[in-house]
């Protein structure tokens, strides 16, 4: 390979022998999937992590155990016997590796960043492995590249574009060595304070991907799923979703943020301003087209010239897509002043933020302010579902307000009711939110409103286009769907509304079928 790569197509899938021969490719490995997520192999290490680290442990070697056998059972179809034994002399040395992590783990009940990373990352070696020996078995020369020890420079508190042009950097010296050599690379990468998951997230495979892609200066990033592309809804809850054939990268940023698992956020930085597109394909059917992602336009003058005139209005068309993300929490913070201070929303915001509480969606009144916030995992509970048992001592001494599985607000609404009543008791279960809502009592009353979810919206022009928001309004309204929450001004391309979550699937099919199938 020449010290200036010339451009060349990325992939992090191979089909056929003769996309190698037809075209220079490199390999990015995500760790093997499996019929769930729960059951995917990364889900699968962090239990096993998670088991280990507790004081006793438990029984995390069933954990690895299937784990091994699974890619031993993978690896099955390699015709050489002397690739397939050097295939499970790797494969065993990985898991004897893991072993000895496992059984060094530090005992505590939140899992040290560190010791999560090392374990996690066997995941990307274990098929980046297989990979490599499939290859090889078809006669296609190939070079494993285990990127978990590649990044050799100071590792800053903030995440800058300089580190990840410097990350970039990084590769492109590994992957030189691996000249007449088709580059099979893990997924995980380096070693960051903080952990790599915690400060950049589950698609950190996709981010690798992008940074390889700028490395080499890559023709196009393919993104290989199981799926055939991108959808005007999820096809698995809208049947007469129809694939998108093209998104633009601020489009795609948009259904990731509201809930459609398109593509790591970073991923769409870091090939803004070298143009390199993506194209998403579905693993099963490699022959499909997919969905491309088209670079925005960053080098036309004319557009940067124009950047200031008047927007045209553009003419009712139809959205790109609608999405919906679930399990959303609304703070209603009630003053009994009004909210005209400067630096209010920036204390709201900052209370919010200090407790790791993530912020989706904000609206102002005269005298109050509402949070949409969304977290992975549920925050609160009904208050007639049954607290979870405890093992404390529960005298008549104890904080009446901590019984059970957290705090009890008296404000809370119960989404369920059509008559939006109060409900007398209200139980949190998230330690962060529980204390953000006590600070936030200091400028008012807060209702915390449960079981919410965001439908959004998704297209190029849309706050230009008239009458779209009245269509998309007017389906919920004629389907007796209700609208908690409404925002369009913060964004050009997204129209986004909270509503309850038991309504999400009929809200999505409505909105759909209203704007989506007409002629």
């Amino acid at each position: 390979m020449p010290g200036v790569c010339p451009p060349f197509p990325f992939t992090n899938h191979l089909s056929t022998r003769s996309a190698v021969k037809k075209s220079k490719i490199a390999v990015v490995c995500s760790a093997r999937s499996g019929v769930s997520k729960a059951g995917g192999t990364t889900n699968r290490l962090l239990r096993a992590a998670r088991d280990a680290a507790r004081n006793p442990p438990a029984d995390y070697r069933s954990i690895t155990t299937k784990l091994r056998e699974e890619h031993i059972q993978a690896g099955g179809c390699i015709t050489s016997p002397e690739i397939r034994q050097h295939f499970n002399i790797h494969i065993d040395a990985l898991f004897d590796e893991l072993s000895q992590v496992l059984d060094s783990a530090p005992k505590s009940a939140v899992v040290d960043p560190a010791y999560g990373d090392r374990v996690i990352s066997v995941g990307e070696k274990l098929s980046a492995s297989l990979l490599t020996a499939l290859l090889e078995d078809r006669g296609i020369p190939s070079q494993y590249i285990d990127l978990s020890d590649a990044i050799n420079f100071l590792v800053p508190d903030r995440l800058s574009p300089e580190f990840y042009q410097n990350l970039s950097s990084c590769f492109r010296k590994r992957l030189l060595t691996s000249e007449g050599h088709v580059p099979v690379i893990t997924g995980f990468f380096g070693k960051i304070p903080g952990g790599l998951v915690n400060r950049l997230g589950r698609g950190y495979s996709d981010l690798c991907a992008a940074l390889v892609a700028v490395a080499l200066q890559a023709t196009e990033l393919q993104v290989w799923k199981e799926v055939d592309g991108v959808f005007t809804a999820d096809p698995r809850k809208v049947p007469t979703a129809r694939l998108l054939p093209t998104l633009t990268p601020s489009e795609a940023g948009e259904l990731t943020f509201y809930g459609s698992e398109v593509i790591h956020n970073l991923t769409l930085e870091q090939l803004g301003r070298p143009r390199i597109p993506i194209r998403i394909k579905n693993v099963l059917r490699p022959h499909g087209a997919g969905t491309i992602i088209q670079p925005d336009d960053l080098g036309d003058s004319s557009s940067r010239e124009n950047q200031y005139a008047a927007p045209k209005p553009l003419r009712p068309k139809r959205p790109t897509a609608v999405t919906v993300k679930e399990q959303i929490t609304v703070l209603n913070i009630h003053s009994n002043r009004k909210l005209d201070s400067p630096d209010f929303l920036a204390k709201i915001c900052t209370i919010a933020s200090s407790h790791g509480l993530a912020i989706d969606l904000i609206e102002k009144g005269e005298c109050t302010v509402s949070l949409a916030l969304h977290n992975s995992r549920p925050v609160s509970s009904p208050p007639w579902s049954s607290p979870p048992t405890s093992t404390s001592n529960n005298n008549s001494n104890n904080n009446s307000n901590h019984g059970g599985g957290g705090d009890i607000v008296d404000t809370a609404i119960n989404p369920g009711s059509r008559s939006r009543e109060i409900t007398s008791r209200y139980r949190i279960q998230d330690e962060n939110l529980r204390v953000a809502v006590r600070e936030l009592e200091e400028y008012g009353r807060v209702d915390v409103v449960h079981g919410m979810a965001i439908l959004s919206l998704i297209g190029m022009g849309l706050k230009r286009s008239v009458g779209i928001a009245y269509k998309f309004l007017g389906a919920l309204a004629s389907n007796n769907i209700n609208v908690e929450m409404l925002s369009q001004g913060g964004s050009e391309i997204s129209i986004a509304a909270v509503i309850e979550q038991r309504e999400a699937l009929r809200a999505l099919s409505v909105v759909h079928s209203e704007l989506f199938t007409y002629d």
